[in-house]
């Protein structure tokens, strides 16, 4: 078919459809984890599925797949709509490794088989689209790498994922709903797409479609608010006059869901006086009675102690700030990760404009980490943000709140007599003592003593929650737990409890203590089969040593560029903010290793700089992180800006080694999507560090260099089966799929 005239150079359109590549990806990544709960347990799935079809396309390098682009992004965004409005959202996971507050055994009983292979068909059809609009987009990427030399082509493509990850993260802040963003990804493929399809319409028609369908939720659920970190649904708590004592109708508060689950309540008062058939209304008496639970719950700190000061972490719609104001506090610093959440708080709950609240919209670590005042009482306040990092990894937005140095932090900001309580949402009535007890054996390697446990588990109305006190006063022991079985009442923990200590390097709250997860290995198990048959042309080809390397080095790569955002979200907190500039940080040390090798071309053997990546690893891996934070005394962020160096100074080695290499190749789309597929295994492999620790992934990264430079130094040769492209043309297709 006759092309129209190309509008651009090679080099703007490779720009331009990196651009696009990545902020599709972390669209994808963004709009599946927040909107379907299954990808809670299956956090790097979406990553993953988008290296895969990005490799693939790259490897076939075909200008008739890119036409195809727009109906692939409307098969992507009709299928998320069609499986959100038929009610997959809500549906979780029978994981045996991660907790979701729901026993699954008991649910689903006999079942529980279909239920796995349903969720499993669910996850291959949401996945489907990321991977059709990433395999179509990958396809003119290769022919763009193959029409120029091989490092100015990478160059340009990480000049665009720069671009496309701070539009991203731009767009991101501003609150703007994946629909939005999707008009970005249609916009761009239109402009590039007519250059290879005459008849415009064809194009047009299925991408203003993809932006309707994805705008459809919006206009059926116009309360819905999309944050940078999750989506979240609102329902106003409303007593209808006719029913309450004092005849007037009444909204009470608001009920605050986030990416699908419960989040919180917030309510004016935790009672309503109902006339005698208002209780004889199912859902008003269980209004009744969960305003009681509240009552009960939000009172416990202030049966030990009334503060003068506190501190609330994770203060959410501000019920645990009311409560501390009406128990006399005269300062109130409130700590609240999510602007949404917060607005919501300001728009309900009057106490947050009281002159002694001061609302930080921070990261509750970060804020803890830089906090110099001392307060009489501390509350975690159910801390769970419901929450992934947004990157693909395994991180929450709270996975370093719950560490034992977060703890020692916040005991550091005690005053002699205070008190720190945290309380924890958790489902009593399953599973979950081993969850209460790594939480209780942490506090209690901090302090040198267990903290009183208290919980309304054999309550006849329940929250449920635990909640645990300490500070010197427990340590005296002049406190004991109260005695109330109707309500919150003491539990008798053993003399030795075992649980594993959440530290900073293993800081996975929610993860099981089971061995293998069988029905997670399943799912992992059926993707890989999928991925290995879509990538079959380009993996089970005639390959040289060269595409090994190349392989290997993006699966370490991969596991670098996690690790890094883990330990730098420690360092300046777990949000939107810190994950972009770790993002955009490693790029730009990829694009400077670049840079030099393609001015001064290869100025040390393969073998030294891979001597040099491994020396940065192990001084990675060693680093003593809280010792070397402690150099800000010398002077602001010295520390952190000693961690954060030796943190990416791998990368860079690891850029110029990638620059090394890919520069002599000769199919630079082929070697690409080698690199790119390599980045899939390194993706699956993040999973490890539930069981090892996030600082055992720089062993993991170091292992595979080192398969990386056994297949170089073993066979660097090209594959005879493959010939250079000719200069400025377009790839022979049987040299990209040999």
């Amino acid at each position: 078919m006759e092309q129209t005239k190309r509008l651009t150079s090679p080099a703007t359109e490779l720009f331009f459809i990196s651009l696009t590549s990545l902020f599709f990806e972390l669209l994808v990544i963004r709009w599946l984890t927040c909107d379907f709960l299954v990808f809670a347990v299956f956090k790097t799935f979406p990553l993953v599925t988008c290296f895969v079809g990005l490799g693939v396309g790259v490897a076939k390098s075909d200008d008739k797949l890119f036409r195809h682009t727009p109906l692939a992004l409307l098969l992507f965004v009709a299928l998320v709509c069609w499986l959100s409005s038929a009610g997959l959202s809500d549906l979780t996971f029978p994981s045996a490794s991660m907790y979701q507050w729901t026993n699954h055994g008991a649910e689903y009983g006999t079942m529980l088989g279909m239920h796995i292979a349903r969720m499993a068909l669910a996850m291959i059809l949401l996945l489907a689209g990321p991977f059709g609009v990433m395999a179509c987009l990958g396809a003119r990427i290769g022919v763009l790498f193959n029409s120029l030399k091989p490092l100015n082509a990478y160059c340009i493509d990480i000049a665009g994922a720069i671009t496309g990850s701070l539009l991203f993260g731009m767009l991101t802040f501003l609150c703007l709903s994946p629909a939005v963003q999707i008009i970005v990804v249609a916009a761009v493929v239109f402009v590039f797409i007519r250059s290879h399809d005459p008849k415009v319409w064809r194009s047009l028609v299925p991408l203003l479609a993809a932006v309707g369908v994805a705008f459809i939720p919006i206009i059926k659920n116009p309360g819905t608010i999309w944050t940078p970190y999750g989506r979240i649904e609102t329902s106003e708590i409303n007593v209808p006059g006719a029913y309450a004592v004092n005849g007037k109708d009444e909204t009470l508060g608001v009920y605050i869901s986030v990416n699908h689950g419960f989040s919180q309540v917030y309510t004016k008062r935790n009672d309503v006086s109902l006339k005698p058939e208002g209780l004889k209304i199912d859902a008003l008496k269980t209004l009744s009675d969960f305003l009681t639970v509240r009552k009960n719950y939000y009172s416990v700190p202030y049966t030990f102690l009334k503060p003068k000061e506190v501190l609330i972490l994770g203060a959410g719609s501000g019920s645990d700030v009311q409560e501390a104001i009406r128990n006399g506090a005269e300062y109130v610093d409130a700590v609240e990760l999510d602007p949404g959440i917060a607005a919501l708080g300001k728009k309900y709950n009057a106490t947050y404009a009281d002159p002694k609240v001061h609302l930080h919209l921070d990261d509750a670590r970060n804020f803890c980490n830089r906090c110099e005042k001392k307060y009489d009482m501390i509350i975690y306040a159910c801390l769970d943000s419901r929450a992934l990092s947004g990157t693909g990894s395994s991180m929450r937005m709270d996975t370093y709140i719950h560490t034992q140095n977060a703890y020692k932090r916040c005991f550091s900001l005690l005053k002699p007599d205070g008190l720190f309580l945290l309380s924890f949402g958790a489902s009593v009535s399953g599973d979950s003592e081993w969850l209460r007890n790594r939480i209780y054996k942490t506090i209690e390697g901090v302090c040198g003593y267990g903290p009183l446990v208290i919980t309304d588990e054999h309550a006849p109305v329940k929250w449920p929650a635990y909640i645990f006190v300490a500070g010197e006063p427990v340590r005296r022991k002049e406190l004991t737990a109260p005695n109330n079985p109707n309500s919150f009442n003491g539990v008798p923990m053993p003399a030795q409890v075992e649980a594993k200590v959440m530290t900073d390097d293993w800081p996975y709250l929610y993860i099981r203590p089971v061995g293998v997860d069988i029905p997670y290995l399943l799912v992992v198990m059926e993707i890989v089969a999928i991925a290995l048959w879509a990538g079959r042309h380009l993996l089970f080809s005639r390959k040289s040593g060269s595409d090994y390397q190349l392989f290997f080095l993006g699966s370490a790569f991969i596991l670098l560029e996690l690790q890094s955002i883990s330990r730098l979200s420690l360092l300046y907190g777990t949000t939107w903010l810190t994950s972009t500039v770790v993002i955009n940080g490693v790029l730009l040390m990829i694009l400077c290793a670049n840079f030099i090798i393609l001015k001064r071309g290869a100025f040390a053997k393969q073998g030294v700089l891979y001597a040099g990546l491994a020396a940065s690893l192990l001084l990675s891996y060693f680093l003593p992180t809280e010792q070397v934070l402690q150099l800000n005394s010398a002077g602001p962020f010295v520390g952190h800006g000693l961690v954060t160096l030796l943190t990416l100074v791998p990368m860079f080695m690891a850029g110029l080694i990638f620059a090394s290499a890919f520069a002599g190749v000769i199919s630079p789309a082929r070697s690409f999507a080698f690199n790119l597929l390599g980045t899939v295994l390194g993706a699956l492999l993040e999973y490890f560090s539930t069981y090892w620790g996030i600082n055992s992934l720089v062993l993991i990264s170091l292992l595979l260099y080192g398969v990386s430079y056994t297949a170089y130094a073993l066979g660097g040769k090209v594959s005879p089966s493959a010939s250079p492209p000719q200069a400025g043309g377009e790839p022979d297709g049987t040299q990209v799929n040999a």
